[in-house]
């Protein structure tokens, strides 16, 4: 298939892109469908022409039989008679396209203006952002060379608190089975309750440390507040 061969090229160079073809074809033995609108080109190398209208095809013939075809639609593509309702069509896409031309100049003023007017505050927002940028770039330095530097304080951390939660885990079972000392004094149930989940929270703990390697600091202790401390329930619960 040759889509167009001799759209846009003058009178001389298409008459030679068609004997190309016709060469080609000759030479190779294979027939070729040509695509064009090229009224002379379609009659210097076809031999039979399907004439499509519409994605569909309108008739079939000769390229002379085209030329001397009496159906109206036929023989004004063929010679290149236009008709009102071409023309009609015509008008509107010129129209459609001065209104999509404006609409996109008015866009661009718009967007110019609101450059124009908000400067200051755009390059303030940029400059935010590159100061945000910096600060992310330091604490991600501080955090790498934290964990390098601590690497062995966090194992023996998280060491201790396997091990604490292994200790309660012990004091639970004899909390649950009513054994030992433990198991004798905590019979009320709401501080059985308690103590059940102090333990889950600190087995949670343990698991959220080993799996991420969680960095954390003890802050350092506040000093004591005249305001009555909360005495209720459990907050975490």
């Amino acid at each position: 298939m040759i889509s167009g061969p001799t759209s846009g090229l003058d009178p001389v160079i298409s008459d030679s892109i068609d004997r190309l073809i016709l060469r080609v074809c000759e030479h190779l033995k294979v027939t070729s469908v040509v695509v064009t609108h090229d009224m002379r080109s379609m009659r210097r190398v076809g031999q039979r022409v399907f004439f499509l209208h519409q994605g569909r095809i309108h008739t079939t013939g000769t390229p002379e039989g085209l030329f001397q075809s009496t159906d109206p639609l036929v023989h004004r593509f063929v010679n290149g008679i236009s008709t009102p309702e071409t023309l009609t069509n015509l008008s509107g896409l010129v129209e459609n396209f001065n209104r999509i031309s404006g609409q996109s100049l008015a866009t661009l003023d718009s967007l110019n203006q609101f450059v124009e007017t908000n400067t200051q505050p755009l390059n303030a927002a940029v400059a935010n952002l590159e100061a945000f940028s910096g600060q992310l770039n330091t604490v991600a330095t501080e955090l790498h060379h934290m964990v390098t530097t601590n690497r062995t304080d966090i194992r023996d951390a998280i060491q201790s608190i396997e091990s604490a939660t292994h200790q309660i885990s012990l004091l639970s079972s004899d909390l649950q089975d009513g054994k030992g000392i433990v198991g004798s004094l905590l019979k009320n149930e709401i501080l059985k309750e308690d103590f059940l989940e102090t333990l889950h929270n600190l087995g949670s703990l343990s698991s959220n440390l080993s799996r991420h390697g969680l960095l954390w600091k003890p802050r350092l202790p506040k000093p004591p507040s005249s305001t009555a401390v909360y005495t209720g329930r459990n907050p975490l619960r």
